[in-house]
């Protein structure tokens, strides 16, 4: 595939190239040369990024593409092994990840609320909010390592980690949600089992299909239907790159998105933001391959170059002798061979060390180059270019403030719409819909008590889409970036109440990230009763 299209895009030029000349040609043989130049000036466009004429622009043809023939297969494999070593054996590269993945998941995962709508399900608050704690109390115990996890190894916080870490560096990943049981003393079915990218892909690396009205495409393993829509995926049964199940590598497996009986959403792609109509996503770190691997470099050279130059060198230099110096040296030989002079001289270095040298004898120092004085600027301008492309702030990929609070606040603030954006993405695609298939179960599989049965309408719940909607409603948040100067933080947050331009709820999870109102209210309360009780002021 990758010789065929290389031979299509130089047919292509080389085409473009040959009528190009032609028609020069034509125009040449109008006779007037100054009427040439007019009528070729007027072929150029009005804008300098479509023009053959300006100088830097005349060889600048890029192929515009499909968005699936710009991220082919081929392509992404590439991508992928070099951006997953980037990740590995670069600083910034882990670094710049790191910060995606803290900012969109927090440092203990994102905490799930319920948010029922009781003026839909004719609830009273006081009752809406006995149903809401009972639906938290069972997500606490759900989001445990044991109970949601297939493997019953990572809770739920560390499985957002890996689906944003796959998510960034792979290009995507597929959540798969399973109903089982391992033990009859389990009270959760519902599990969660991550599969990279890149187990996706066409049964026995089929071509791709077009999709039509009557039958569904086929792209890099996905499928999809005449309107985009995901359908279906095809897995290997191992990664392509394991050298253990290889029988398994050459067979595939069918993981329908809908479930068959519920005909709710199962399996979720997570993938970065990408072009309408890409199956397939871009690893993030692609953009700052060739700048990543620079910085390492020149990073490793300077290093090696300040070692060598920490061997201090000294020179013992001698100078051509003339001659009174040999017929001196020729006396010292004769004294030598009386044994009243040593002719053996070790000139060496050491601390405190005295060291005369003979006569005619001159010592040089290597004069020390090393640290280069412009490292240190040069690697910023480099970082400053890539955390640009990444859209994180100089100052947080390298975790340094000390310009000023100015400018540390207004990285702070930069991060936090970063973080935002990428938090609201992991929720949508992959968190809301997690959460109803969980209330589901709950309400399915539970034993549920009386008092918490008797505020459901079981009638409702299971065919009205609008009454289950009210009743899985949830609100997902997690932890806050942390404040440069809480005492200002907190004197913003009082002003914004008291002008009536924010509530407390909203404060409070600016500050905490996953608290509320209610949840900090209840604490203190309790905490100031305890303190009455025992006395203290």
């Amino acid at each position: 595939m990758g010789i065929k299209r290389a031979i299509q895009k130089f047919s292509r030029r080389r085409e473009e190239k040959l009528k190009k000349k032609a028609f020069e040609k034509f125009l040449r043989t109008l006779g007037d040369k100054e009427e040439f130049k007019k009528l070729k000036a007027a072929l150029d466009t009005a804008f300098d990024g479509a023009s053959f004429q300006v100088e830097s622009m005349q060889y600048y043809n890029p192929l515009s593409q499909s968005a699936n023939d710009d991220l082919n297969a081929e392509d992404r494999e590439v991508m992928i092994a070099r951006c997953r070593e980037a990740y590995n054996n670069s600083l910034y590269g882990k670094a710049a990840i790191n910060r995606m993945i803290d900012g969109a998941v927090g440092t203990s995962g994102l905490s799930a609320k319920s948010n029922i709508d009781n003026e839909t399900i004719g609830l009273s608050e006081e009752e809406a909010a006995t149903l809401q704690r009972f639906f938290n109390q069972k997500w606490k115990r759900w989001t445990r390592a044991k109970n949601c996890d297939i493997a019953g190894q990572d809770c739920f916080a560390k499985i957002l980690k890996k689906v944003s870490l796959g998510k960034y560096v792979d290009g995507d990943i597929l959540v798969n949600t399973i109903s089982q049981k391992f033990s009859p003393k389990e009270e959760f079915s519902l599990k969660i089992q991550l599969i990279e990218g890149e187990r996706l892909s066409n049964p026995f690396q089929v071509p791709d299909r077009e999709a039509t009205e009557t039958e569904n495409g086929l792209s890099q393993g996905v499928e999809v239907n005449y309107f985009g829509r995901h359908i279906k995926y095809h897995i290997r049964g191992a990664h392509p790159g394991d050298t253990v199940n290889i029988k398994s590598v050459y067979t595939w497996q069918e993981l329908p998105v809908y479930g068959e009986k519920s005909g709710r959403k199962r399996v979720f792609f997570v993938a970065p933001f990408g072009r309408v109509g890409q199956t397939r996503g871009v690893p993030c770190l692609a953009v700052g391959l060739d700048k990543l691997k620079g910085i390492k470099a020149h990073s490793r050279h300077e290093l090696v170059a300040a070692a060598l130059q920490a061997i201090y060198t000294v020179i013992v230099k001698n100078i051509s002798p003339s001659e009174d110096t040999l017929h001196n040296n020729n006396n010292n030989l004769q004294k030598n061979l009386l044994g009243t002079v040593n002719s053996k001289r070790n000139v060496q270095l050491g601390a405190g060390l005295i060291t005369y040298l003979a006569q005619n004898e001159d010592v040089i120092f290597a004069d020390p180059t090393r640290p280069n004085a412009n490292f240190s600027d040069f690697q910023d301008a480099q970082l400053k270019e890539l955390a640009a492309g990444y859209g994180i702030p100089y100052e947080y990929l390298v975790l340094i403030f000390n310009s000023s609070y100015t400018a540390a606040r207004a990285s702070f603030l930069q991060v936090k719409q970063k973080s935002d954006s990428d938090r609201f993405d992991l929720i949508n695609d992959f968190c809301l819909d997690l959460w109803e298939l969980f209330i589901l179960e709950i309400l399915e599989d539970h034993e549920i008590p009386e008092e918490i049965e008797d505020l459901i309408d079981w009638d409702e719940v299971f065919d009205n889409d609008d009454y289950f909607f009210a009743i899985s409603g949830v609100t997902f948040s997690g932890s806050a970036l942390g404040s440069i100067d809480e005492v200002k933080d907190v004197q913003a947050a009082g002003l914004k109440i008291d002008k009536g331009l924010s509530d407390f709820d909203t404060e409070i999870r600016k500050i905490h990230g996953d608290s509320d109102f209610e949840t900090v209210n209840s604490r203190l309360a309790e905490q100031l009763k305890y303190r009455r009780e025992h006395g203290i002021a």
